[in-house]
């Protein structure tokens, strides 16, 4: 009987260190996971808006731009604490595109929309891609905004065509399992405009 005893303590231990164990190896994935997903999110945030306004109208004679609008980006066209939205050659093909990231009211889910923009100034129909970049993103449950930003004090060109760095902050957090409880990661970056 005392053997019996002995064994059954020691396997509920045994039981308990593994589920432990267990919970501890999910925590970790589910943190290391969040964590490259978020640092992928953000290096890419940071490429695309260091091309905001990139090539500009400098680049190309008056003329040209004049019959070609759609051949120089304009800069930041929108810009709140949970929707930013630029224009750019993002994709390095000499088109130009707008792109927005956005957080929308009572969402977790950080997207990204590119709309190609034709050399005539024209969207092509049903051209919009849109993705999912996140889908735990904690700021409006938080209070946190996603995008705030620093503009040029001697630009004469209005809000918010003169931002010339956008902070992102990104608040994430893993969906809890069963038997194991969330983590919270914090992640920000700086994106300086290529050609303020």
């Amino acid at each position: 009987m005392l053997v019996l005893v002995i064994f059954t303590v020691l396997t509920a231990v045994a039981l308990s260190l593994t589920i432990g164990a267990q919970s501890s190896l999910w925590n970790v994935q589910g943190s290391s996971s969040l964590l490259d997903s978020g640092l992928r999110t953000l290096t890419l945030m940071k490429q695309e808006i260091s091309l905001a306004g990139h090539p500009d109208a400098g680049s190309f004679s008056a003329a040209a731009v004049a019959n070609h609008p759609g051949i120089a980006a304009n800069s930041f066209t929108r810009a709140t604490g949970y929707d930013l939205i630029f224009e750019g050659d993002v994709n390095g093909n000499g088109q130009v595109e707008q792109v927005e990231y956005t957080l929308p009211t009572g969402s977790q889910t950080l997207l990204r929309r590119v709309t190609p923009i034709n050399r005539d100034g024209t969207i092509p129909a049903n051209s919009t891609i849109s993705e999912t970049l996140l889908s735990n993103v904690q700021n409006q449950l938080t209070g946190q905004p996603v995008f705030s930003w620093s503009t040029d004090p001697l630009s004469q060109s209005s809000f918010p065509q003169n931002i010339q760095t956008v902070y992102v902050n990104l608040i994430l957090k893993t969906s809890t399992g069963v038997s194991s409880s969330a983590s919270e990661l914090a992640l920000a970056t700086a994106c300086e405009r290529m050609n303020p």
